[in-house]
């Protein structure tokens, strides 16, 4: 039975990085915090807030606060596609968002003992400082990533970066897209400036990950960060028996075609291969004209997510597009966005054609879903090759040394061996297995929901003053 508001004392502040890709995971986090008799205040950017007030209710018994903040840059519905042309403006409206979370935190009530805030907003270790709360970083990817961060001295310094905890070099190719770049601007140098200060100072990491997943990287960070609790608490969508899937509802930024479910209720089990490829990549014309066509040459069913901004539209595009989705219309069904995770569980999907963004790779695993990556930016390549190469639930569609574009004939090759070549039972397998092992860890006893458990008391120890 849910606590009621007046038996919870202990009140924590969430403070998401404002993307489709960041919110979800964080909503979730509150739910799970508020179910161990936790009052949560959920701040957001003012246009996700008045998104999350129409589709989103706090589950029965508990205590879950939104609030807003005003953002510089106007975000339509969060981080989209447009905001990659720009990212020195994302960050630094990102960072003018210190202000005003500081001056609502200090009128909350009860006073709050802990702020937990996204890795990427940069500020809010300095800002638990001033306010004398406590602080907790949430850490949106998997412990892989996080140690290439912890370690970026050292990959400025002297180029390919041995992973600690990884038994295998990560090649250039492998890494995030953006530790590619020179670090020089004020506003990159800054990020990675705080970097360094909120791995070793903040007494949580919260890792959106499995222990069980990458074992050696998490006890490596251990390791590197002794004066920090670097805790696995992933998945943190619902997957373990005891959780309702009606908590997946109303967590979503844009509007879900719902229809599509109905349609895969249509199909054989394990029959259709699912294609999106997230909420913020965008596509060239060319990529997504061979990506269609290997797809329809393959003759697999599918079902696309094809977002308006997936691709820089043109009226050649628009013909090609147009005749795509009449050659294919008994083939596969096309929407503009997904419910992913009911997606993923259902019967009929086969394989994930996907980005490697770390939500979906999780997602994927968390429901058995073999992968067919095709990394975008970030850190989606590091994604995609422990995918293929760590834990062997998948392949990469695109591969180092393949070019700038993969034609649509080998498109259509990998769709195929992918979908039904001879090493699919294996993969297959191993995908079952991890599955089994997410939904292990989510259960009680299990290592993700005993850290998160040992994080909810550590918080209510907060209020004591301790």
């Amino acid at each position: 039975m849910g606590a009621t508001p007046q038996d919870q004392t202990a009140h924590v502040v969430l403070v998401p990085y404002p993307a489709q890709g960041h919110i979800p995971p964080m909503i979730h986090l509150a739910r799970k915090l508020a179910a161990n008799e936790i009052i949560v205040t959920l701040v957001n950017v003012d246009s996700v807030h008045k998104m999350l007030l129409k589709q989103w209710s706090c589950p029965p018994g508990s205590d879950i606060r939104l609030e807003q903040v005003e953002c510089g840059l106007k975000l339509p519905a969060g981080v989209d596609a447009s905001c990659l042309e720009n990212p020195e403006a994302l960050f630094d409206a990102v960072d003018s968002l210190k202000a005003p979370v500081e001056e609502l935190v200090r009128e909350l009530t009860p006073t709050p003992c802990c702020i937990i805030a996204d890795f990427f907003l940069g500020w809010p270790l300095e800002l638990a400082r001033t306010l004398g709360t406590g602080c907790a970083i949430y850490w949106p990817g998997n412990a892989a990533w996080s140690s290439l961060h912890h370690h970026m001295k050292l990959l400025e310094a002297h180029g390919d970066l041995f992973c600690q905890g990884k038994p295998k070099f990560l090649s250039y190719g492998d890494l995030p897209e953006y530790f590619k770049r020179k670090l020089g601007t004020p506003s990159r140098r800054l990020l990675f400036d705080y970097d360094q200060d909120r791995m070793k100072h903040c007494e949580w990491i919260l890792v959106n990950s499995m222990a069980e997943l990458e074992p050696e990287t998490f006890h490596a960070m251990q390791a590197a960060l002794p004066a920090s609790k670097f805790a696995a608490i992933g998945p943190l969508f619902p997957v373990s028996h005891h959780e309702s899937p009606a908590a997946l509802k109303g967590v979503s930024l844009r509007d879900e075609e719902d229809g599509c479910l109905k349609w895969l209720d249509t199909r054989a089990e394990s029959s259709v291969l699912y294609v999106s490829f997230g909420s913020i990549s965008v596509l060239s014309e060319d990529t997504f004209q061979e990506i269609a066509a290997g797809l329809e040459a393959s003759e697999q069913a599918f079902l696309w997510v094809n977002r308006e901004d997936l691709v820089k539209r043109s009226a050649t595009h628009d013909e090609f597009y147009a005749g795509f989705l009449e050659r294919t219309r008994e083939q596969g069904m096309v929407v503009s966005w997904a419910p992913q995770v009911r997606v993923l569980a259902h019967s009929s999907i086969g394989g994930f054609l996907s980005h490697c963004g770390w939500n979906s790779t999780l997602e994927s695993i968390c429901y058995g879903v073999p992968l067919l990556g095709w990394p975008c930016h970030s850190e989606q390549r590091t994604n995609a090759k422990l995918v293929e190469e760590d834990w062997r639930v998948g392949k990469r569609l695109w591969r180092r040394g393949d070019g700038g574009t993969v034609t649509r004939g080998v498109v259509e090759q990998r769709i195929t061996e992918f979908m039904s070549g001879m090493d699919k039972e294996e993969i297959w397998a191993r995908a079952k297995d991890l599955k089994n092992v997410a939904r292990a860890t989510a259960n009680p006893g299990g290592n993700s929901h005993e850290n998160l458990a040992a994080f909810a008391r550590a918080v209510k120890t907060m209020t004591m003053g301790d």
